[in-house]
C-alpha cells in the first residue's frame, strides 16, 4: 500500500534518485542503514515516503513508522509501534507483544527470515532505534533500514557495528523554490508582473526550506499586493508561529548550556573562526565547549565552513533572535542579547541598560555620531560595533570577552577599563595607538589581537607584560609600524603572526624563540634589513613552524638552516635569485604540501616530484626567467603558473596537456552537436580517481590563444554546454587583453571571476588568484573536479553557463577586455535539430511503460538523438575493423551479434532491420511480432534490448579509455545479471504471477542449471524439462524432444 504524499512536489525526484542509487543500492546483498538528516522543514519525511513508495515492492516485507520520537515517549506507544511493524511486514493482526523488551525479541525473531524494508521517521534518541532494531546483523541479506532525523550524531552512534550511509538533504535551489512558492501562493507556476519583486524577496527570505515556502505561500494565497508587502515586513521582524515552532524543535532538545551557546553564536559569533568562538565560550562558561558545539552541528543548528568558521541558516539565526525577543517582548532592557539596529542605539544613548544584557551589537547602516553609555551593563560579555563615531568613551565593562570594533574612532581605550577577562580584541582599520595607557593595561586572558591596517601604530610594546598569553597577533598592513619589541620574540604561546606589508618596519626581535609558532607571514617589509637573518638563525627554536611566507629581497642566498624546519607544510618565498641549494636535498621538507615562488629569478628547478613527493599545491608567480617546469608530483592538486613569460613551448604544451589528459578530459573528446557522445552513467568508467578528490589545476599563460581541442569556445565573456548529473568535471579558460594607461607597479593587480550557473539558477563563483597588470595579454585556465560542486541539486541533463568578469582594478590604470572563453567537458549537448530531438523523445517516452527504468529511458532517448559523449575514433574500438558508429556498435559489430545471441533469448540482431539509429531504437521499442517468442512480451524484449545496448556502449568506452576489452562471454554475463535486476519492478508492476516463467540461463561450458523443483520451459518447437536433483547431466537436444540422464538414478 502506497503512502500519501502531497500531489505537488518540487525537487524531490533528484534527491530521491540520489539516495536510491548512491546510498540504498538495492542490488547489494549487505544489510544497510541509510540515515537521512537535515534542517527541520527541509523535506526529510516527504523524501522517505517517496522512496518507500518507489522501492517497497522489491522486498519481502516493508513498514513505514512515522513520528517515532513522539510516539515513543510512552511504553504503550513503543509497544504499539512494535506491533504495527510486525503487522505490516508479517500480517499478524492480533499479535500482542506485552512489553517493550518482549517486543524487541519478537520483532527480531519474526523478521530475521525476510528481506525487509523499514523506515523509522523522525527519530531523536538512540533508544528509539533500539526498540525495533537492536541487532541489525540478524536481518536477512539485502534488508534496508531508513532513518530520518535532525541529529547526525544519532547516526554516528550506529556506525560501530552497522553499515551506515549518510544523506544530508539540502535546501531547494532558487528555481525549485520559485516553482513551489508560486504554486502555493498563486495556485499556478506564474504570477502577475507586479508581484515579481515580492516573490523574489519571499524566496530569498525562505532560503530554500520547503516548509517555509509552503506555509508562507498558503498564508498569502488570495491576498492583495499591499497585504503581501505588509506580511513581508512582519516576517522579517517576527517569524510566523508555525515556522518558529518547527524550527525550534531542535533547539528545545538542547540542555540549558547548549541553548545559551546557540544563542551566543546566533547573535554574536556567526562568522567567527571556530577556535576563537571556543575560547570565548570556554571563558564564559568555565568549561570546554567542544562537545556542546558538536551537538549543535549534529542537530543541523550550526555548520562549520571549509575555512573553519561558524555559520548557520538565516532562518535558524532568526529563530534564535526570536527566542531572545520572546524573553521580554515589550521591555527591551530585560532581554539577554540585543542585536537589532533600532533597539541597541536607544539603550546605549539613554543609558537604560541592565545587568540582564549579556551582549550587544551596534551595526548601523551608515556612519553616525553617537555617545555610548555602557555603565549599567556590568554583565556584558560581547560588544560588536560598526559605523559608530564617538568623541569620547567613558567606560567599557570589565567583564567583556569580545571587543569587536572596526574603525575604532579613538586613539586609546577608556582609562578605567580593566580588560582582565578579554579574549578577543578586534580593531582593524582603527585610530588606536599602542601608547602609554595601552601599556598600562593587563590583557591577562587575551588570546587574539587583530590590529591590521591600523595606520597610527608605530611600535609594538612589551607584550610579555601586557598580553603574555596571546596566541594570534595580526599586524598586516600597519604601514607606519617601525619597531617590534624584543619580548615578542619570546612569547611562549604565540602561534600565528602576520607582518605582511609593514613596509616601514626596521627593528625586529633579534631572537625568535617561539616554540609554539605555527604560522608567520613575513613579506612586503621592504625596509627591514636584519629580520630575515634573525628568523633563519632561530630555526632551532621554531620546531612547530608549519607555514612560512617570507621575502628574501635583501638576502643573496638562503641559509642551510632552513632545512631545520622539518614540520613545514607551506613555504612561499619572494625575491629568490635561485632555487635554494639547501632545499635541493632528499627529505628536506618531508611534510611540505604547498610550495610557491614569487618575483624570483629562478631559471630551472630540480625534480620536484622526487624532492617533495607529498606536494599538493605549486605556485609560480612573476618568475620571469623560469624556462621549464618539471613533471609535478603525482598528488598535486593545484598548479598555478602566472607571469612566467620565459616558459619554453614544450613546457607550455605539457602543462596544457595535463589540463585535460591527466584529469580525465582527453583532447579527443569533442562536442559535435549530434555525433557520438557518452551516456552520463558511464563517465566514471573513464575519469580517473583524481577527478573526485577535490582536484584543481590552475594555469595562467601569456597570450590569448585557446587550445583548439577545447570542445566549447566562444567569442566574448560567456560559454554554455550541457552535462549529466554524474560528471560535472570540466576545464575552462578565458583570454584577456590588457591595455595599460599608466605604468603599472608590481602591486597592481586584478581579479578574474567566473560565475557558473546550473539550469539558470544555482550559481557558484570561482575567483582567480591575483592577476597582474604588467602583461599585454594572458589566458587563465582552470580545471574543477566533480566534488567542487557538492551541494548543488542537479537533474539528469543540466544546462551550464559560464560567465566571466574582471574586477578589483582601477579603470584609470588599465583597460581589460575579455576576448574569448572556452570549456572542455564531457558534455551531453543536444543536437542541432531540437525539433527532431523533441519529437523522438516524446515518442520514446510514450511508448515505454511507466515502470521502465528512468536511466534506461534516458539512455534510449540519447541513443535515438545521438546525444552521447564522443571520443574521436576512426574504427570501432571493439572489433577494430568497421567504421565507428552507433548503428554498427548495436547491430553489425561481431560483439553485438555475440551478445544478442549469447543472451538468454538467443536473438539474431540482424533481424532488426534498420537504416538509422533512430529507426533501430523504434524497432526495439515497438518490435514486430516475428521478433517475439511465445514466452516473451513486448516489454521484456525492449528491456532486454536496452540492457544489451547499454552493455555494448559501456564495453566500447572501456576499450577506448583503458585499452582493454571484455570477452563476449563476460558481456553476456553482465547482460543477464543486469536484465534480472531491471526486470523485478517490471514483473511486479505487470503482476503476472505464475503465468510467465523466467527462463534459465542458457548452458555454457557445461555449467549446472538450477537446483530447485521441476520446471518446464517452451522455446519454439523445443520443450525443456528440468528435474531436481540433477548432477553431471548429459543432454540431447532434438526438435520436440529433450532427454536428461543422471548418474544418480540412471533414468531417462
Amino acid at each position: 500500500m502506497k503512502l500519501f504524499v502531497a500531489k505537488y512536489l518540487v525537487g524531490i525526484d533528484t534527491r530521491v534518485n540520489d539516495i536510491i542509487n548512491r546510498c540504498l543500492d538495492i542490488k547489494s546483498s549487505d544489510v544497510r542503514i541509510v540515515g537521512i538528516f537535515g534542517l527541520p522543514g527541509v523535506g526529510k519525511t516527504t523524501i522517505a515516503k517517496v522512496i518507500f513508495n518507489k522501492i517497497h515492492y522489491c522486498f519481502d516485507g516493508s513498514s513505514f513508522l512515522d513520528n517515532v520520537s513522539e510516539k515513543s515517549r510512552t511504553n504503550d506507544g513503543v509497544i504499539q509501534l512494535q506491533e504495527t511493524l510486525c503487522y505490516e511486514i508479517l500480517g499478524y493482526q492480533n499479535l500482542k507483544v506485552g512489553s517493550i523488551s518482549k517486543g524487541i525479541n519478537v520483532t527480531i525473531e519474526r523478521l530475521h527470515r525476510k528481506r525487509i524494508l523499514i523506515v523509522l521517521d523522525n527519530v531523536e534518541e538512540l533508544n528509539e532505534i533500539e526498540f525495533f532494531l537492536e541487532n541489525c546483523d540478524r536481518f536477512t541479506s539485502g534488508s534496508r533500514i531508513i532513518i530520518t532525523t535532525r541529529d547526525k550524531h544519532l547516526l554516528d552512534t550506529l556506525t560501530k557495528n552497522n553499515h551506515v550511509m549518510y544523506y544530508e538533504v539540502k535546501e531547494l535551489n532558487k528555481h525549485e523554490a520559485h516553482k513551489l512558492f508560486c504554486h502555493e501562493g498563486f495556485g499556478r507556476n506564474n504570477f502577475e508582473e507586479d508581484y515579481s519583486e515580492l516573490v523574489n524577496q519571499f524566496i530569498d527570505y525562505a532560503k530554500g526550506l520547503p516548509l517555509v515556502l509552503k506555509v508562507i505561500g498558503a498564508d498569502l494565497y488570495g491576498s492583495t499586493k499591499h497585504e503581501w508587502e505588509s506580511a513581508l515586513d512582519k516576517y522579517k521582524r517576527i517569524p510566523k508561529g508555525d515556522i518558529q515552532k518547527i524550527l525550534k524543535i531542535s533547539y528545545d532538545g538542547l540542555d540549558q548550556t547548549q541553548q545559551g551557546i546557540f544563542l551566543d553564536i546566533a547573535c554574536f559569533l556567526k562568522g567567527f573562526c571556530k577556535n576563537e568562538a571556543v575560547d570565548i565560550l570556554r571563558s564564559i562558561n568555565n568549561h570546554d565547549p567542544y562537545y556542546d558545539i558538536k551537538r549543535l552541528i549534529d542537530k543541523c543548528l550550526i555548520i562549520v565552513t571549509e575555512d573553519n568558521k561558524l555559520s548557520m541558516h538565516d532562518l535558524i539565526q532568526q529563530m534564535g533572535w526570536e527566542i531572545v525577543r520572546q524573553e521580554s517582548p515589550e521591555v527591551i532592557e530585560k532581554r539577554s542579547r540585543l542585536m537589532c539596529y533600532e533597539d541597541a542605539p536607544e539603550i546605549l544613548i539613554e543609558n537604560t541598560g541592565s545587568n540582564e544584557i549579556r551582549g550587544i551589537t551596534v551595526c548601523l547602516p551608515k556612519r553616525k555620531n553617537m555617545k555610548l553609555n555602557l555603565e549599567k551593563m556590568r554583565n556584558l560579555k560581547y560588544l560588536k560595533v560598526r559605523n559608530v563615531i564617538c568623541e569620547d568613551l567613558e567606560s567599557l565593562p570589565n567583564g567583556l570577552r569580545l571587543l569587536d570594533w572596526n574603525e575604532f574612532p579613538l586613539s586609546s581605550l577608556p582609562s578605567a577599563f580593566e580588560p582582565k577577562n578579554l579574549v578577543v580584541l578586534n580593531m582593524q582599520q582603527s585610530l588606536i595607538k599602542l601608547d602609554e595607557h595601552f601599556e598600562r593595561c593587563r590583557f591577562e586572558t587575551l588570546i587574539y589581537m587583530n590590529l591590521s591596517h591600523c595606520k597610527n601604530i608605530t611600535k609594538v610594546p612589551d607584550l610579555s607584560l601586557i598580553a603574555p598569553n596571546i596566541k594570534e597577533l595580526d599586524l598586516e598592513a600597519c604601514t607606519n609600524l617601525v619597531e617590534v619589541h624584543q619580548s615578542v620574540g619570546l612569547l611562549e604561546e604565540l602561534n600565528y603572526w602576520d607582518l605582511t606589508r609593514c613596509q616601514n618596519l626596521r627593528i625586529m626581535p633579534r631572537n625568535l624563540k617561539l616554540k609554539s609558532l605555527k604560522t608567520i607571514y613575513f613579506y612586503g617589509c621592504e625596509s627591514l634589513e636584519q629580520g630575515t637573518e634573525a628568523l633563519f638563525s632561530s630555526t632551532g627554536y621554531l620546531i612547530a613552524l608549519q607555514k612560512l611566507v617570507i621575502s628574501l629581497k635583501n638576502m643573496k642566498e638562503v641559509p642551510s638552516s632552513i632545512s631545520n624546519l622539518k614540520n613545514l607544510s607551506l613555504l612561499c618565498m619572494d625575491y629568490c635569485d635561485n632555487f635554494p641549494k639547501a632545499m635541493d636535498t632528499p627529505d628536506c621538507f618531508p611534510k611540505l604540501e604547498v610550495l610557491g615562488f614569487r618575483y624570483s629569478n629562478i631559471t630551472t628547478l630540480p625534480k620536484i616530484n622526487i624532492r617533495f613527493p607529498k606536494l599538493k599545491m605549486l605556485f609560480f608567480q612573476r618568475c620571469w626567467n623560469l624556462r621549464e617546469i618539471p613533471m609535478p608530483p603525482p598528488h598535486l592538486q593545484v598548479l598555478h603558473v602566472d607571469g612566467c613569460s620565459s616558459l619554453d613551448s614544450q613546457s607550455r604544451r605539457r602543462l596544457l596537456s595535463q589540463l585535460g589528459e591527466t584529469f580525465g578530459l582527453p583532447q579527443n573528446m569533442v562536442c559535435s552537436r549530434g555525433s557520438l557522445h557518452q551516456d552520463s552513467v558511464l563517465e566514471k568508467c573513464w575519469a580517473p580517481d583524481l577527478a573526485d578528490d577535490g582536484f584543481q589545476f590552475e594555469l595562467v599563460l601569456s597570450g590569448t590563444k585557446i587550445p583548439k581541442w577545447f570542445n566549447h569556445q566562444s567569442v566574448g565573456s560567456s560559454v554554455s554546454f550541457s552535462v549529466s548529473s554524474e560528471s560535472l568535471a570540466f576545464a575552462f579558460c578565458v583570454a584577456l587583453k590588457i591595455e595599460l594607461k599608466v605604468v603599472a607597479n608590481r602591486y597592481d593587480h586584478f581579479l578574474c571571476s567566473v560565475y557558473i550557473l546550473f539550469n539558470g539558477y544555482d550559481e557558484k563563483r570561482i575567483n582567480s588568484d591575483y592577476l597582474f597588470l604588467d602583461s599585454s595579454s594572458l589566458t587563465w585556465f582552470q580545471y574543477r573536479s566533480n566534488s567542487s560542486f557538492d551541494g548543488i541539486v542537479l537533474e539528469d541533463c543540466n544546462n551550464v553557463e559560464l560567465r566571466f568578469e574582471v574586477s578589483n582594478y582601477y579603470p584609470t590604470k588599465a583597460k581589460i577586455t575579455i576576448e574569448r572563453c572556452g570549456a572542455h567537458v564531457a558534455c551531453i549537448c543536444p543536437s542541432q535539430n531540437p525539433a527532431v530531438n523533441k519529437m523522438a523523445c516524446i515518442r520514446i517516452h510514450e511508448s515505454l511503460r511507466v515502470s521502465f527504468d528512468e536511466n534506461l529511458k534516458m539512455f534510449l532517448r540519447r541513443v535515438a538523438t545521438q546525444n552521447l559523449i564522443r571520443f574521436s575514433k576512426t574504427h570501432c574500438p571493439l572489433c577494430e575493423i568497421a567504421e565507428d558508429s552507433l548503428l554498427h556498435l548495436f547491430q553489425c559489430c561481431p560483439y553485438a551479434k555475440g551478445v544478442w545471441y549469447g543472451g538468454r533469448w538467443g536473438f539474431r540482431v540482424e533481424m532488426i532491420r534498420a537504416q538509422t539509429v533512430m529507426e533501430f531504437v523504434e524497432r526495439i521499442i515497438d518490435p514486430p511480432s516475428e521478433l517475439l517468442a511465445e514466452r516473451i512480451t513486448k516489454d521484456e524484449f525492449t528491456l532486454h534490448a536496452a540492457v544489451a545496448m547499454k552493455i555494448l556502449w559501456m564495453a566500447r568506452e572501456e576499450a577506448l579509455v583503458s585499452n582493454t576489452k571484455p570477452t563476449i562471454n563476460q558481456l553476456v554475463h553482465r547482460l543477464n545479471k543486469q536484465y534480472d535486476f531491471y526486470l523485478r519492478p517490471l514483473t511486479k508492476e505487470l503482476n503476472r504471477g505464475s503465468a510467465w516463467t523466467k527462463p534459465l540461463d542458457r548452458l555454457q561450458d557445461g555449467n549446472a542449471i538450477g537446483q530447485r523443483g521441476a520446471q518446464i520451459v517452451v522455446e519454439g518447437t523445443k520443450i525443456f524439462l528440468w528435474l531436481s536433483p540433477l548432477c553431471h547431466e548429459q543432454k540431447i537436444h532434438e526438435p520436440g524432444k529433450y532427454l536428461t540422464r543422471t548418474k544418480a538414478d540412471k533414468k531417462t
